[in-house]
């Protein structure tokens, strides 16, 4: 910035756009990026510290946690995520890599634990945390003030497990997320992923373009095409149930209790309200008192002639989180015969996801 002449770079004084009359640099500016902040921040140095630490006190080695990060899959398909390198202070993935490496991190490790009450152990866990409540789609006042309180919590945890390596001014920067929260809202709308995201179109774009002459027309007219289209495409968050894998019911391959059903076709595969509902998927329709959730192991999906009503049937149960592990446990077995709780229509799963869009902090 050139005021006068004079240059003005890093923080040095009080900042000319200060002077602007409805904005402040600190009132509170512009607001934070989670991927930048957490994700390539935060995240990205300490859970490679926490790694390190569990590393040298389990005796394993740092190949054996590629083995277990290798051979990690969800729903059958594998995950690949950039390999931990020996001595490295930071873990080498992008941010939404660490994103999705911090939700696993229990799966790839729990193993390799032989104290799971380790206090770094169960500050990594409290850093988990504290990144789903970020990246949550709503949030009370409540939580935010618990969300204060985890934040509070880490940062000493990290200072006094870890004295010989000092904090980043990231970690300072999480102690204002609370406040910034309250001004903006959910953080995980505001972040510049979003725009990355678009600028890796236009560079694809760029990629297989072989006209150069006037390189921003092409991407303006091309992004202008795809807006058109996308506008003209059906919402897919409508009430209508999407499936071209049916069969006709014959209810003397089912249960007697589902023969009550009046049902024409089942079906392995549905997508509704931009969701893909399938066979021996899972599917959370509801909490109890107690704050453990309800889950049904997908066996059958019911469609009605009209397509207007869906019912999901298969077995239940329910699971509790364990603050060890930082997992869910199954608690207990549902059977599918005796099953009127188990008949789950698409409007009770509807209701719940609206009232709690955050089932899981990580499943």
């Amino acid at each position: 910035m050139l005021v006068n002449d004079n240059h003005y770079r890093k923080v040095k004084s009080d900042s000319v756009l200060n002077r602007l009359t409805h904005f402040h640099v600190c009132s509170p500016g512009l607001p934070p990026c989670l991927g930048h902040d957490i994700f390539e921040g935060v995240v990205q140095y300490d859970v490679m510290l926490v790694l390190n630490y569990l590393i040298k006190k389990n005796n394993c080695s740092i190949e054996t946690l590629n083995i277990c990060l290798h051979n990690l899959k969800v729903n059958d398909i594998s995950v690949n995520f950039p390999p931990f390198e020996e001595k490295n202070e930071r873990l080498l993935g992008s941010a939404h890599e660490n994103l999705l490496l911090i939700q696993l991190i229990p799966f790839v490790i729990v193993n390799l634990l032989t104290d799971l009450e380790d206090p770094v152990w169960q500050m990594l866990l409290l850093l988990r945390k504290i990144c789903g409540i970020l990246l949550s789609a709503k949030l009370s006042v409540g939580q935010v003030f618990h969300l204060k309180y985890m934040m509070n919590q880490y940062i000493t945890e990290r200072l006094q497990l870890f004295p010989e390596i000092p904090l980043r001014p990231k970690h300072h920067y999480l102690l204002h997320y609370p406040h910034l929260i309250i001004q903006f809202g959910p953080l995980k709308y505001l972040w510049t992923l979003h725009f990355e995201s678009k600028h890796i179109y236009f560079k694809t774009i760029v990629k297989h373009c072989p006209n150069f002459r006037n390189i921003l027309l092409s991407l303006s007219e091309k992004h202008q095409l795809l807006q058109a289209l996308q506008a003209h495409q059906p919402n897919v968050y409508e009430d209508k149930i999407i499936s071209d894998k049916v069969v006709h019911y014959e209810s003397k391959y089912y249960s007697h209790t589902f023969q009550i059903l009046l049902v024409v076709f089942v079906s392995e595969y549905v997508c509704y309200r931009g969701t893909i509902y399938k066979k021996s998927s899972f599917l959370c329709y509801g909490q109890d008192q107690y704050g453990d959730f309800f889950i049904l192991d997908l066996k059958n999906i019911i469609i009605d002639k009209n397509y207007t009503k869906l019912l999901f049937i298969g077995q239940s149960f329910t699971i509790c989180y364990d603050n060890c592990l930082g997992l869910y446990n199954k608690l207990s077995d549902g059977k599918l015969e005796a099953c009127l709780h188990l008949i789950v229509t698409c409007s009770q799963v509807k209701k719940f996801a609206e009232r709690r869009r955050k089932l899981f902090i990580y499943s």
